[in-house]
């Protein structure tokens, strides 16, 4: 059996940075490695993705669990034929940004009933400058565009929710927060 390994964090934390080194190092051990994302680019995922100016809160959670639930058949394939799947955003994300959208988090697990749990799950994080300015070319969601106009105050409130989450949610996925330093060497040495 693979192995599941999730990175998640806000916009501009690095995601993108660590999940590219990540599966460089993994391919140069010669691991058979998938990376994936979400939402997907399936038709769920994109109607998700597209429909943040649409929907209502608790609307767009169902989408977002839709298109996590048809993500983990997928995953669970790859899995059974032993890649490591590593995903950019998952059930972590959902949480966090559908609950400061005031969506309660036992709506959002109720939807989310039945996923695959990763073997590793990492959140990473940056300072509200640093992500202001690795936005500043790459705003186009409504999320994207929220976190860089709040600024520190999305970031405080993020974190928040982030810590209350560990604190009050029994979500049972092994999780560590960190701010994004030696994170490659830390999700190796877990391998």
């Amino acid at each position: 059996m693979g192995k599941f390994i999730v990175i998640d964090g806000q916009h501009g934390a690095g995601k993108s940075y660590i999940i590219d080194r990540l599966y460089d190092e993994l391919t140069l051990k010669r691991y058979s490695v998938v990376r994936t994302k979400e939402p997907t680019d399936s038709e769920i995922g994109v109607l998700a993705r597209n429909a943040e100016n649409y929907y209502a809160e608790k609307t767009l959670t169902c989408l977002f669990a839709a298109d996590r639930q048809q993500h983990c058949q997928q995953i669970q394939k790859w899995l059974y034929n032993d890649k490591i799947v590593i995903s950019d955003r998952y059930i972590i994300s959902g949480l966090i940004l559908q609950n400061m959208d005031n969506v309660d988090f036992d709506y959002i697990r109720a939807v989310n009933c039945g996923i695959i749990i990763p073997d590793l799950s990492v959140v990473i994080s940056a300072s509200p400058s640093v992500i202001r300015e690795r936005l500043k070319n790459k705003v186009s969601t409504r999320l994207a565009k929220q976190e860089q106009a709040e600024g520190y105050d999305r970031y405080l409130k993020y974190r928040d929710v982030i810590e209350g989450m560990f604190e009050n949610v029994s979500f049972h996925i092994n999780n560590t927060l960190t701010d994004g330093e030696n994170i490659v060497k830390y999700i190796m040495e877990q391998l």
